[in-house]
């Protein structure tokens, strides 16, 4: 065989599995079909790389089983996985409990992962697509297409079809969220013809956009809460409290980002999403209500955007303002009390109608993939035996904070280990029948 363990995917699971195998004594080999491998860690923590969170908690991980990924996360996680990158040579910089490489430097944690790589003699072949995967009586063949780097035409390179064989595969690829980063979905196509079902992905991590017109307020940043809601605001899906974006076709910011795998779902199963936010929802209720009833008494002699000067946006202030039709100089006192409740309540529960989220090349990561059902506990297929899978391709997603990153290092960590000893072992298996075979053929023509 080429090689005793064959990694499909590069990134983050993959070259984690890579260093976990090759510890254990495996031959391995990694193919990834970008150009060069971790090209999606380049871009993680607007290149900075957050790695992993001090805070490791179930509701971090979301998916079909958060208690499956708690039982990884008791196997490698955090302590380890701090263990790991300090053992490469990674100095932390924690922001808030967010963990970051020193040096503010994606590049550095790929570098240190490729290092320990070429050290334990791990072949890395980039621009290599894993196009199909078979199952054998004693392993698996792999076939893959890549560009000849040895091309001179300098017209398109021709492609070169080669096929490795492995006595065990992990797939690793990645989901099918940031493209151009090399998640393409292909994995989940490779999982099926190895006799696994897919959940059907949909972007998480991302904006969200809206049925009415935000453009008005358009780069306006608030901290509040949210509450999304569905079957038309009658059952609440997920609520988050944070510093919220508009943008021109919806509404962005990291508490947005949290909830959009949420409604990603439910619009994916045709229901509809409503997002109530509360302008001033990161203050004690007590002190909202004592605001607004100060504010919009009418008793200062103000116009209604005087009154909530210093306490939202004026952008913001004109469009709520317009969302309940009172004029921008039009004081208080002649208001109606009607408009001025509903003022009040347009501050604490502006709705929005959720029509869909960007698309996958804006995410960062996605929702759905490979059930946790169809894998043990090491990683290993229940489906395929000596297939095991990692990181995004399994449906597991975490919110913003190192998450992802941390699914990626714990999965492809255990995937390593198990497929390592497996291999060391059946190849030392292998020696052993062979010199036994040797001597009986030796002793046949033993004349003493």
């Amino acid at each position: 065989m080429d090689a005793r363990i064959v990694i499909a995917g590069g990134g983050g699971a993959g070259l984690m599995a890579g260093i976990a195998a090759a510890r254990q004594g495996a031959k391995v080999l990694i193919l990834d079909q970008k150009e060069k491998p971790g090209k999606k860690l380049y871009a993680t923590g607007n290149g900075r790389c957050n790695f992993t969170n001090l805070r490791q908690e179930k509701e971090c991980y979301r998916g079909g089983d958060p208690d499956f990924v708690m039982r990884a996360l008791g196997r490698f996680g955090l302590p380890e996985t701090l263990a790991l990158f300090r053992e490469l040579g990674l100095k932390e910089r924690e922001i808030n409990g967010y963990l970051y490489p020193y040096s503010g430097q994606a590049k550095d944690v790929v570098s240190l992962l490729l290092n320990e790589l070429d050290a334990l003699s791990v072949t890395v072949r980039c621009s290599e697509r894993v196009e199909d995967i078979r199952k054998e009586s004693r392993g698996f063949l792999i076939r893959t297409r890549s560009a000849d780097p040895k091309n001179p035409s300098g017209k398109e390179p021709d492609c070169v079809e080669r096929t490795h064989h492995a006595a065990f595969v992990i797939l690793a690829p990645g989901g099918c969220a940031s493209y151009r980063l090399g998640s393409d979905g292909s994995g989940y196509e490779l999982a099926k013809r190895l006799g696994h079902s897919v959940i059907p992905p949909v972007p998480a991590l991302v904006a969200l956009k809206t049925r009415q017109n935000t453009k008005p307020v358009s780069g306006v940043r608030f901290f509040g809460s949210g509450e999304l809601y569905s079957q038309g605001g009658r059952r609440m899906l997920v609520a988050e409290k944070g510093e919220f974006l508009f943008t021109d076709y919806g509404i962005s910011g990291i508490p947005v980002m949290q909830m959009s795998r949420f409604a990603a779902k439910e619009l994916q199963a045709g229901g509809t999403v409503v997002l109530r936010l509360n302008l001033i929802g990161d203050m004690p209720e007590e002190e909202q209500e004592e605001q607004l009833e100060r504010r919009l008494s009418g008793k200062q002699n103000r116009t209604a955007l005087q009154a909530l000067t210093g306490l939202i946006q004026e952008q913001l202030i004109r469009y709520v303002l317009r969302e309940c039709g009172i004029r921008d100089g039009e004081r208080l006192d002649a208001v109606p009390k009607e408009k001025k409740r509903t003022l009040a309540k347009l501050i604490r529960s502006l709705e929005l109608d959720i029509t869909g989220t960007n698309s996958f090349e804006n995410a960062q990561v996605c929702a759905g993939g490979v059930p946790l059902r169809e894998i043990s506990d090491d990683m290993e297929s229940l489906i395929c035996p000596g297939l095991y899978l990692a990181g995004e391709l399994l449906d597991v997603d975490g919110t913003c904070g190192g998450y992802n990153l941390q699914w990626a290092w714990t999965s492809g960590w255990i995937a390593g280990s198990r497929a390592g000893r497996l291999a060391v072992r059946r190849e030392q298996g292998s020696r052993r029948a062979g010199a036994g075979a040797r001597e009986r053929k030796e002793n046949r023509y033993d004349t003493n």
